[in-house]
């Protein structure tokens, strides 16, 4: 980073009518740094002009000035994270699509119909679907809440029951089975695509 003639006048001016402490704010705000490293530059500075020049223009803060600082090192971080999100989140949605596919094929298929529909409390509509099985007749609320509602009373839905667990019920249907994992995918394209425009905005 190249530290403008314009701010390097002002420090030099600030620093010859004796107000080292405004110089060293200035500094401070003008890099991000922490008190201690813009004391220590504007010293350098005043003792040594070509040596506070050079640290400016490598844009890095020696040992000497403490652990080392990269003004807005900080901001080039924002691109990773968001890819990071990104790829968890798809791959997240990704093992839920598989396992719920996964399900579907391990389970028997029984018809059913939506008897009712159960107004959820945080809003929307659950369809109460009821099905028979080994003799039984048996009831499922769905999982997903809609406005307007997703099915309709007296509609004929597939159900699916584990072969291995009978209270592994999933009511067919797209949202009841591939919400989670769309909306998952869906946060995920987000992530991925701010974490691209960032990457190609700061390049």
């Amino acid at each position: 980073m190249q530290i403008s003639k314009t701010l390097k006048f002002k420090i030099g001016q600030l620093l010859a009518e004796g107000k080292k402490l405004e110089a060293v704010k200035l500094v401070k705000e003008e890099f991000s740094l922490s008190l201690k490293d813009a004391m220590t530059l504007v010293e350098a500075m005043e003792n040594d002009k070509t040596a506070g020049a050079t640290v400016f223009q490598q844009g890095k803060f020696p040992d000497r000035f403490g652990q080392g600082h990269s003004p807005g090192k900080a901001l080039t971080l924002l691109p990773k994270i968001f890819m990071a999100v990104a790829v968890l989140l798809l791959a997240i949605a990704a093992t839920v699509a598989y396992d719920t596919d996964e399900s579907l094929a391990a389970s028997e298929q029984v018809p059913g119909r939506v008897v009712d529909l159960v107004y959820a409390s945080g809003g929307g509509y659950k369809p109460l679907v009821e099905y028979e099985l080994e003799g039984k007749t048996l009831r499922r609320e769905g999982g997903v809440a809609s406005t307007p509602p997703s099915y309709e009373i007296g509609e004929e839905v597939v159900v699916y029951v584990s072969k291995e667990n009978a209270w592994d019920v999933r009511i067919g249907g797209f949202l009841e089975l591939w919400f989670l994992p769309m909306v998952l995918a869906f946060i995920g394209a987000v992530f991925l695509f701010i974490g691209g425009v960032t990457h190609a905005v700061m390049r």
